[in-house]
Formats: C-alpha cells, sequence, structure tokens
C-alpha cells in the first residue's frame, strides 16, 4: 500500500498539534530544570536543547497553520477568558537560573548579533542569551496551564482561541525572534566544541 503524498493526508486536528506543544514544551522544561540544578555537560545539554526547540518551533508552526483552517471555515474565535499570569516574575525566575548555570559551566553568555542582516550599514549589537532562553521558558510556562485543559470538553471555537490567545500570539509576539538567537547561538556553541 503506497504512502498518501502530504497534500492528500488527513489535516491535524488543532487539538492534536496543541497536545504536541504541550509535550514538547514539557520535556524542554523539565530539561532545563534538571540542567539548572547543576548538570555541567553542558555540549550534550545544547544538543539536546536544539533538538527540543526544533521540534517546538514545528508543532508553533503547525498549529498556527490549523487555527487558519479553523478560522478561515468561518467558525471564528469565541471570548475565551486568558488566565492570569506573571510574565516578568516567570522570567526572572529563570534569568536567575540560566545566568548561575552559565556561571557555573563558565560559558559567557553575551554574544553579537545584528538587528537587521537586510540593512548592511547596522553595527552588531551586544545581546546576552540567557535573556532569550528566559524569554522562551516564559512564553511556555505562561502557555502551560491554558495547555493543561486540552482534555477538557470544549468546541473547536473555544480552542481556537485558548490556542490563539495562549499559544500562538505570545509565541509570535516575544518567543520565535528568541527562538531564531537561541537556535543560532546553540549551533554556533556546538560548531565551536563539537570534536568530529
Amino acid at each position: 500500500m503506497s504512502v498518501p503524498e502530504p497534500d492528500e493526508r488527513a489535516p491535524l486536528r488543532l487539538s492534536g498539534c496543541l497536545a504536541a506543544i504541550h509535550r514538547t514544551q514539557s520535556l524542554l522544561l523539565v530539561d532545563w530544570d534538571q540542567t539548572c540544578r547543576g548538570d555541567t555537560g553542558f555540549l550534550s545539554a545544547f544538543r539536546r536543547w536544539s533538538e527540543l526547540l526544533a521540534a517546538v518551533r514545528l508543532h508553533v508552526l503547525r498549529a498556527e497553520t490549523r487555527l487558519r483552517h479553523v478560522v478561515d471555515s468561518g467558525r471564528g474565535l469565541a471570548s475565551f477568558q486568558p488566565l492570569p499570569g506573571d510574565r516578568e516574575r516567570l522570567a526572572a525566575r529563570w534569568i536567575v537560573r540560566f545566568t548561575e548555570w552559565f556561571s557555573c559551566v563558565r560559558i559567557d553568555p553575551t554574544y553579537r548579533h545584528l538587528d537587521s542582516i537586510l540593512e548592511g550599514d547596522t553595527d552588531p549589537v551586544t545581546a546576552d542569551i540567557v535573556t532569550d532562553l528566559a524569554i522562551l521558558a516564559e512564553v511556555m510556562e505562561a502557555a502551560m496551564p491554558a495547555l493543561g485543559h486540552l482534555n477538557d470538553p470544549v468546541d473547536e471555537t473555544v480552542l481556537a482561541d485558548l490556542a490563539f490567545t495562549h499559544v500562538i500570539a505570545p509565541w509570535r509576539a516575544r518567543g520565535l525572534a528568541a527562538l531564531h538567537q537561541v537556535e543560532r547561538w546553540l549551533d554556533e556553541m556546538q560548531g565551536e566544541h563539537d570534536d568530529w
């Protein structure tokens, strides 16, 4: 029996996409928690993080595509009430933890990057990978309570609103830019320290 072409397969349900995000974010948050407790094997940690972050990016993009299908079908969004969250508190906690871990493994968390690669006359700016990682951790942690409601019986309109409000919008507004910086930084750090 032949495997159907990708466009012939049934589209992923939004709930399945959100469940994949929930699973992958959970794995990454647990990994970061355990690593910050004193794991000094930074190269193996960076490899795990790269793999999990790539999976998170894929699942977020799939959920966004599926959400567009739901909205385009005319079902729209309900008025799902956002869960209370304290972004600054979540980010500050992760900044402390990542700062202590980078100090423990003796890695300088600062790096240089261009704000825009399209403008040739821009100067590189100094950034901090700890801040970028904390943004990712905050976006993930803030979404977890809403993603925990996936097993509750809700209609697709409410699910679409939950996906937009608590997952897609935060990833689009804050997470994806930080994710791009972290993935690039991890790739370069692995390239510098990896022995083939």
